[in-house]
C-alpha cells in the first residue's frame, strides 16, 4: 500500500515538473529574463 502511494506521488511530481518546465520554457521565449 505504501509503495503504491509513493509511486503515485512520484508520478504526480514528475507530471508537475514536466508541465512546469514546459510553462517555464514558453515563458522564457517571451521573457528572456526568466531563466
Amino acid at each position: 500500500m505504501k509503495r503504491k502511494l509513493s509511486i503515485v506521488f512520484a508520478l504526480t511530481l514528475f507530471v508537475l515538473l514536466s508541465s512546469g518546465m514546459i510553462l517555464i520554457g514558453k515563458g522564457s521565449v517571451g521573457n528572456p529574463k526568466n531563466t
